[in-house]
């Protein structure tokens, strides 16, 4: 099996962690809020080139690379309805993730995540600078959901660099929040979430209510400079308009590198993976991936959460419409 070296030591991650705690912001101002759904008008840039990647109506290795986990057996579940909850269609998802839980191969924490690792997979490609794309994902959270002390991470859009993840839907006691670690890597660190140009935690969502499903639609415009974007919409299953709940905007979305600090950052010996450096002016970025799973702090706890609807798309009305 690879190693898939874009995971930090755990000691880093966890110290990520801590500061996500420490920077948090109880929830966004509402003149930072986007506007609801049902008025809101995508920019004119995201044009529609009618690519829509995701849902759970296939098996995994049919639409993402792999799943990232010890166990594939016990870990992923791939059930309909008469089996476990599911949002739309016929089939979710139902990620497990146990003590011991780690990926052969890999540091960091306990997981259970499908991923886009390779480049280009059943129709995907890796997200680049200037990329603008809408997502949409469903989470279920049963009603004896208790999240796991530290970090838990459900979605992310990680550099193929052996580096934190730029962008990190994160869950933390009773709110969910999204994690910034963007910018020029100042230095290489003993301690690496101290060191990116933004190292910034938001709380978009309090005590999210469990035995229901969670809609969220996510915008996200890539760029290493100070033109990037990321809005996010939610709602529960049964309302019929989506709420603005987190925006930022004129700020980086990616991570950039050092010519001099790129040889180290460049881990990644998956043997199908090409040179995955980007020169960008007098610095280095690289290509994206997502993850979407269930990703913890190791803990004598198991963890069980359910996904459904995940895609991606270029045009904003079809993310909408498959709620």
């Amino acid at each position: 099996m690879r190693k898939n070296s874009a995971w930090l030591p755990l000691s880093a991650i966890a110290s990520c962690v801590m500061l996500f705690s420490s920077c948090q912001k109880s929830i966004v101002a509402e003149s930072e809020k986007p506007a609801p759904y049902s008025t809101a008008v995508v920019s004119s840039d995201v044009v529609n080139y009618g690519e829509v990647i995701g849902n759970m109506e296939l098996p995994y290795d049919q639409q993402f690379d792999g799943v990232s986990c010890r166990d594939i057996n016990t870990q992923y579940f791939r059930g309909n309805r008469s089996q476990i909850p599911v949002r739309e269609g016929n089939y979710a998802v139902r990620m497990t993730v146990r003590p011991g839980d780690f990926e052969p191969g890999t540091t960091g924490g306990e997981r259970c995540e499908m991923n886009h690792y390779k480049d280009i997979q059943h129709g995907y490609t890796q997200e680049v600078p200037g990329d603008d794309f809408v997502y949409g994902f469903s989470m279920y959270m049963p009603t004896n959901w208790v999240t796991p002390p530290g970090w838990c991470i459900v979605a992310q859009w990680h550099h193929r660099s052996a580096s934190l993840p730029p962008i990190a839907i994160h869950m933390a006691g009773n709110t969910m929040g999204i994690q910034f670690y963007t910018g020029l890597l100042k230095q290489m660190p003993s301690s690496w979430y101290a060191n990116y140009t933004i190292s910034q935690g938001y709380t978009f969502l309090n005590n999210p209510t469990k035995g229901v499903w969670h809609d969220f639609m996510i915008r996200i415009k890539f760029s290493p400079n100070y033109n990037g974007l990321v809005e996010i919409w939610h709602k529960l299953q049964w309302e019929k308009s989506f709420k603005g709940v987190f925006t930022k905007k004129n700020f980086p979305t990616m991570q950039t590198y050092t010519q001099a600090q790129w040889p180290s950052l460049d881990s990644d010996n998956h043997p199908r993976a090409p040179d995955n450096r980007l020169p960008w002016g007098n610095y280095v970025t690289t290509q994206l991936f997502t993850r979407i799973g269930l990703y913890r702090q190791p803990s004598s706890g198991t963890s069980v959460l359910y996904f459904d609807n995940w895609a991606r798309s270029k045009w904003w009305s079809d993310i909408a419409n498959n709620f």
